[in-house]
């Protein structure tokens, strides 16, 4: 950084991170649970083949300069490359049903190759002020936004081949029984085949808070982006059959170009200087391609170009007061949200029928959120939180509607606290709660509940060095943190497990 303490201020920053590992996929299951006689802690990856090996470089230049105490321009040029190369063992499951006995369940396995290319470029100028316009008092923000981001996946092949395996395996052994690695050779398609996907935005946005009464402020404001996002993949030709359109040529194209707008408002009462009551409400619309560089040519898939963004909002109604003398936070709010423009099928056995889907699907949350944060005492400190969820699907003329949305918990939660002993020492310990979540839209598979115990204890060596210790799961409690895979995988949640660390302070 240059200049600082002075009205212009020059600062770059550089980053470079490696990264390496070894993927694990995690535990073979059906529809979630666990098969008899496997344990959580076997590895079905292969040791000695599979790794996910990632790097990341960016560079960021930011020029600041202060008109005046009040008011201040900044511009950042941002320019960031990560690249990921990965080959990782998926895991699956095979039920056969057996007459007048249980049924057998195999262990399948497929080894999957990824290769990604990401870069970003983006520019940001932003003007921030503060002024009364007669009795009004405003803090404005206005900006300037240009970003074009691009994500490059060649094709991988020489993955090897593979037959069916025993669900119980020995653990850790670097090839299981099944693996055939003759033909293992992870490479990029020598036929070229790749897909590039890569998106233009620009934005502008504007907003305000007025303070306009003693006890009262509006803040508001609105932001247009214009979007140009296109796609190109180069594969396979895909003959057409009762089940998929097909795909005589092996390449696809997409260009989708369009205007976005979303805005907030919000009006907060302060009936006194320690605590405030709120109403809000915010929109955002997502466009088709964003959230994976891919455009699809059907008009039956939720990244096509011909279908509208999908749009959501929210409106909010909460409060929150400062108790103690500000040692004491308390916070709590109820509101309602609801994405539409989802696309859905009402009758998953006509895939591609286009009669059997419907553009105008929904998801609906109401919500209330309560928390605390601070000290109730000098040497007793609390953070705590609560939340509750009605998530529900809206697809009219589909088996799912009114059904739970997936990942969405309907109770969660945590308590943490601390104590400050005699000798410098901190002790603390807490419990993080979340509900059972669905996994698919049908509501047939789902992670369970759980409930997990941490603490720390910290020891302040002087003013400025401290040694503080870590413990996560301290009662070594068994769940799941996620089901994937339709089911037929699920990964542990960490076990315990702890950290050692030592704080400087100068």
């Amino acid at each position: 950084a240059f200049g600082l303490g002075t009205d212009n201020r020059i600062i770059i920053q550089f980053e470079h991170v490696n990264q390496t590992g070894t993927p694990d996929y995690g535990v073979p299951a059906v529809k979630g649970y666990a098969i008899p006689g496997v344990n959580d802690e076997w590895y079905y990856g292969n040791k000695a083949l599979d790794f996910d090996d990632a790097s990341q470089t960016s560079i960021t230049l930011r020029l600041e300069h202060d008109f005046s105490e009040k008011v201040k321009l900044t511009n950042q040029t941002r320019y960031s490359e990560s690249d990921r190369v990965a080959v990782a063992t998926g895991i699956g499951t095979t039920v056969t049903p057996v007459p007048g006995e249980f049924p057998t369940v195999t262990v399948t396995r497929s080894r999957q190759g990824n290769e990604r290319h990401n870069k970003i470029f983006s520019n940001q100028t932003a003007l921030t002020a503060k002024f009364d316009t007669g009795p009004l008092k405003h803090s404005l923000s206005a900006g300037l936004e240009y970003t074009w981001d691009q994500q490059t996946s060649p094709t991988v092949v020489g993955m090897g081949t593979f037959s069916s395996g025993n669900p119980i395996l020995s653990p850790f052994v670097p090839n299981f029984p099944g693996f055939v690695d003759d033909s293992y050779a992870p490479n990029r398609s020598p036929l070229g085949y790749h897909s590039v996907g890569a998106t233009d935005t620009i934005g502008v946005y504007l907003f305000d808070s007025v303070e306009f009464a003693q006890h009262w402020q509006i803040s508001g404001g609105f932001r247009a982006d214009r979007y140009d996002a296109r796609f190109y993949s180069l594969g396979a030709k895909v003959p057409a059959t009762p089940t998929n359109a097909g795909n005589p040529d092996g390449v696809v194209y997409g260009d989708a170009q369009g205007a976005l707008y979303s805005g907030k408002v919000a009006l907060t009462y302060k009936p006194t200087a320690d605590g405030s009551i709120y109403l809000a409400y915010g929109s955002t619309m997502t466009p088709p391609g964003s959230a994976n560089f891919t455009l699809s040519e059907s008009g039956l898939n939720q990244n096509s170009p011909t279908l509208d963004p999908q749009e959501s909002w929210n409106v909010e109604l909460g409060s929150k007061w400062d108790l103690f003398d500000d040692k004491l936070s308390l916070t709590g709010a109820i509101f309602h949200t609801e994405n539409t423009n989802v696309i859905y099928t009402t009758d998953p056995s006509q895939p591609l029928d286009p009669s059997s889907y419907s553009l105008d699907g929904g998801q609906t949350i109401d919500g209330v959120t309560v928390g605390a944060a601070g000290h109730i005492t000098d040497k007793w400190g609390i953070q705590a939180n609560i939340a509750h969820l009605n998530a529900e699907l809206d697809q009219k003329g589909s088996v799912n509607d009114g059904r739970d949305l997936t990942l969405t918990p309907e109770w969660s939660g945590s308590l943490w606290t601390t104590y400050q002993l005699p000798w410098k020492l901190l002790v603390g310990g807490g419990i993080r709660y979340q509900s059972q979540v669905e996994v698919n839209a049908a509501n047939t598979i789902r992670v369970p509940s759980y409930a997990v115990v941490d603490a720390m204890v910290r020891y302040q060596v002087n003013e400025r060095i401290n040694v503080q210790a870590n413990i996560n799961n301290l009662l070594n409690r068994d769940y799941r943190a996620s089901v994937n895979n339709n089911g037929q995988r699920f990964n542990p949640g960490a076990p315990f497990g702890f950290m050692i660390s030592t704080n400087f302070s100068f």
